[in-house]
């Protein structure tokens, strides 16, 4: 079947216009989290707003949480990763600071170094987080980049083939 120049134009547009169609229906369509995903997308919402309330916020649950050092170690890692780490801590300055008084420092046994302050939990929530952020940034390797393995070069020309159709 031959088209003249006109007609594959046409067609194109025939073609293209319902593709470009579905394209911008499936786009709007797969951004769109199913129900389950929405309830988890709600439920971490729902924890990332606990994290991040004041003392004041919180007397408005039926049930808060008693603030100790055991309760800021097991929400710490979510407190960084939703990136409420400041908030979190900051929560916890009166923990610290009452039991620094008692002559007990809250320093975490899982944490080496000098970094922790009672004083300024929240300082030590963002500079885990960036020193963390830097030790992944410098364990990972770009794409493209070298290994650190060298190679040696190869060896001479081929010979020649002939043949053809």
């Amino acid at each position: 079947m031959f088209f003249v120049g006109s007609q594959i134009p046409v067609l194109l547009l025939v073609l293209a216009v319902p593709s470009v169609v579905l394209i911008i229906i499936f786009y709007f369509l797969l951004r769109k989290p199913t129900d389950e995903g929405r309830k988890i997308l709600d439920h971490i919402e729902g924890f990332k707003w606990f994290l991040e309330v004041t003392e004041k916020d919180r007397m408005n649950f039926h049930n808060p949480p008693n603030k100790t050092p055991e309760l800021f170690e097991k929400f710490l890692p979510y407190a960084l990763a939703l990136g409420v780490d400041h908030k979190w801590a900051e929560q916890f300055f009166q923990v610290f600071k009452n039991l620094e008084a008692q002559g007990t420092p809250y320093h975490p046994i899982w944490y080496m170094g000098t970094g922790f302050n009672p004083a300024n939990p929240g300082l030590f929530g963002n500079n885990f987080g960036s020193s963390l952020n830097q030790a992944i940034a410098t364990s990972s390797v770009k794409p493209g980049s070298s290994s650190g393995f060298g190679g040696g070069g190869g060896s001479g020309g081929g010979g020649g083939g002939g043949g053809g159709w």
